[in-house]
């Protein structure tokens, strides 16, 4: 009730710079909301691209993982019970050294 006698109280120059200045925030306001709105979609839209790459790598890493993973195990000879018997004991002294490495 108030404001509507102080604007009713205001001249018409006071009053139209008063409109532009409400037309000047609520544009800003509009085009803030706007632009961040844009923003966010294009970037979630960016993200998920990545990530369907990314998806797309790892698949691949996968994959040449295990290929290498079955080539090695064809191609490394077993150990012999010496060997299997040094590597126990050099196996027990680090986990003396670092229990918390060698479980």
């Amino acid at each position: 009730m108030l404001q509507m006698q102080a604007w009713k109280k205001l001249s018409q120059e006071q009053k139209t710079l008063w409109k532009i200045g409400g037309s000047v925030l609520l544009f800003g306001h509009l085009t803030k909301y706007f632009y961040f709105k844009f923003t966010s979609v294009m970037m979630s839209e960016q993200m998920e691209r990545n990530d369907r790459i990314a998806q797309g790598h790892l698949k691949e890493t996968r994959a040449f993982s295990g290929n290498l993973h079955t080539k090695h195990n064809q191609s490394v000879p077993a150990l012999t019970q010496s060997q299997r018997r040094d590597l126990e004991s050099y196996l027990a002294l680090r986990r003396k050294k670092r229990p918390d490495l060698f479980d």
